[in-house]
């Protein structure tokens, strides 16, 4: 499908607003062209934020057929056709390889689980699929870091993800949004109550270990006077009999 093209302009929020945005925290519908024709805005590189008029966009759906379809070492690369003038790369990590029992069993105690990668079992050359992801760059070329992706396997289907696409294109993308005065000024101080909260909780966890190390410096020093030397735990003990 060849959608018309996106209008420019727009104004810019500060990050803190950017919660209330009608893009921010939902899968935007769009084409390959209007990924790459996103804006950069100085003070979000880095970030994976780009914009439409002043809509912050993070996360992305696309329609396609994937024309390529390659299993590297270490991630899936595909090719994504969406008739809009433009084809984007989508690309998507493996799972590393599971580890021996050993490391297996020490891992699942001290490390927090992988993130499960999309299953992509059944796509191959050819599929036309619906894709969600991130924006993210590779030598300067966009690309989609895959999240989820299912295949489309109806024209009926198909031609519902497009009348999506039209329809946000239309009620969202078409303008500018907006926040009155009194929204951002309540942003801002929210923004300042979490901050405030956040550096108070720092506060507590290092009073709190303060607290810790001061009474094991207590308990060792009365050690030391009460015995004459530190106590030894229980371990030394033993090891100290066997020597005997």
């Amino acid at each position: 499908m060849n959608a018309a093209p996106l209008p420019l302009g727009g104004e810019i929020y500060p990050a803190y607003c950017h919660a209330l945005s009608p893009t921010f925290n939902t899968w935007v519908k769009l084409t390959a062209a209007d990924v790459h024709s996103l804006d950069e805005v100085d003070g979000f590189e880095g970030q994976n934020i780009y914009f439409h008029l002043n809509h912050p966009i993070r996360y992305v759906r696309l329609v396609g057929v994937l024309i390529t379809f390659e299993a590297w070492e270490r991630r899936w690369q595909m090719i994504l056709d969406d008739s809009s003038g433009s084809t984007i790369e989508v690309v998507c990590p493996k799972p590393p390889p599971p580890p021996p029992p050993a490391v297996a069993s020490h891992r699942r105690t001290r490390q927090p689980p992988s993130p499960t990668p999309p299953d992509l079992s059944d796509i191959d050359l050819g599929s036309v699929v619906k894709v969600k992801g991130e924006i993210g760059q590779f030598r300067g070329v966009r690309q989609i870091l895959l999240k989820r992706i299912n295949i489309i396997r109806e024209t009926n289907e198909e031609a519902q993800c497009w009348r999506q696409l039209s329809a946000f294109r239309a009620d969202v993308l078409s303008t500018p949004w907006s926040l009155s005065p009194e929204e951002v000024t309540a942003q801002a101080e929210e923004m300042r109550k979490q901050q405030r909260r956040k550096a108070e909780r720092a506060r507590r966890r290092l009073e709190h270990e303060q607290r810790r190390r001061q009474r094991s410096r207590h308990r060792k020093a009365a050690e030391i006077v009460g015995t004459g030397e530190p106590r030894r735990s229980r371990r030394e003990d033993e090891r100290r009999g066997s020597d005997i």
